[in-house]
């Protein structure tokens, strides 16, 4: 597992060295948005909570200290005048916050596809530019592999997960943030069970992503390679009839490559589910666990009078 991460590590050093100046210069913008979005996302949320109070108990909200100086900007005379003004504010934030998640998924996207399109472009020039000897030495449906199909596979399988995967922590860290100042025990208790749902998925993934993305490269290069001896030669295939032959490897080739790709995305959607069901079981627990703490509470006052 160490030796995986490290290797894993050294792959995105390696990747970020051949970013170009100006796709950095996107990233910082990116991070920028993420910042922004996350931001967003804390308001809408927080948003929640006095929109549920001025519904529940309007009169605790318009008593309450930290709504005074927001009662007295809007000139509010009774509890009845709060929601509105909530309904109003927690619409604006939650289309706020949507819109900057639309936003930075499109720069996500867009980014992801253009430094695709920059590595795809640097393989291919690097590769003219390589002597004969290295050409005659080469298998050349390895290299058109390369430059097409496997750059497809660096951005969906590299760069945009790791941008997403970026954009999450930080939402998340910023969501904690805010969860702490209202309760730092059932933040941090959320963030330890969040943790831990989060590693099992990623190690439970992690090795088998690996495995499907080697097996689906393989294929490809395959694929390539057959393609090429069986158009390329079609007046031998036709004149020999050896269709049979060729159809036969680039049927095995085909599926096995689609199905690694099949896995590949029921690996990277699945633990999506997952994390969302095992988080509402961590939820509902917190939810118990307190509960149960404020019976002791109420009970203990009870004896003690």
């Amino acid at each position: 597992m160490k030796k995986r991460q490290q290797k894993i590590s050294e792959s995105l050093r390696r990747l970020w060295r051949h970013i170009s100046t100006r796709r950095r210069r996107q990233l910082f913008v990116f991070f920028l948005l993420m910042i922004a979005a996350s931001l967003a996302e804390v308001v809408s949320i927080g948003a929640v909570l006095p929109f549920l109070g001025v519904l529940i108990a309007p009169e605790q909200v318009f008593t309450h200290p930290i709504a005074q100086p927001f009662i007295s900007l809007l000139n509010l005379k009774s509890s009845s005048d709060l929601l509105a003004p909530l309904v109003i504010f927690f619409g604006l934030a939650a289309i706020f916050a949507g819109l900057l998640r639309i936003a930075l998924l499109w720069m996500q996207m867009r980014l992801s596809y253009a430094m695709g399109a920059d590595f795809g472009i640097s393989i291919y020039e690097r590769t003219l530019y390589q002597p004969y000897a290295v050409h005659a030495s080469r298998n050349s449906s390895e290299v058109i592999a390369g430059i097409t199909a496997k750059t497809n596979q660096l951005v969906s399988g590299a760069i945009y997960p790791v941008l997403s995967l970026l954009a999450s922590i930080f939402l998340l860290l910023m969501i904690l943030a805010a969860l702490i100042t209202i309760n730092p025990i059932v933040a941090l208790s959320s963030f330890a069970g969040f943790g831990v749902i989060y590693t099992l998925v990623i190690i439970f993934t992690m090795g088998r992503l690996s495995l499907y993305g080697r097996r689906s490269n393989e294929k490809q290069t395959e694929l390539i390679k057959v393609l090429q001896e069986g158009l390329g030669g079609i007046r031998d295939v036709l004149l020999d009839g050896t269709q049979p032959t060729y159809i036969k490897i680039y049927s095995r080739s085909e599926i096995k490559m689609r199905r690694a790709q099949a896995n590949i995305q029921i690996l990277t959607t699945c633990p999506r589910f997952a994390i969302e069901a095992l988080g509402m079981v961590l939820i509902a627990a917190l939810v118990m666990h307190w509960l149960w703490l404020s019976v002791l509470y109420i009970g203990s006052g009870i004896l003690l009078k």
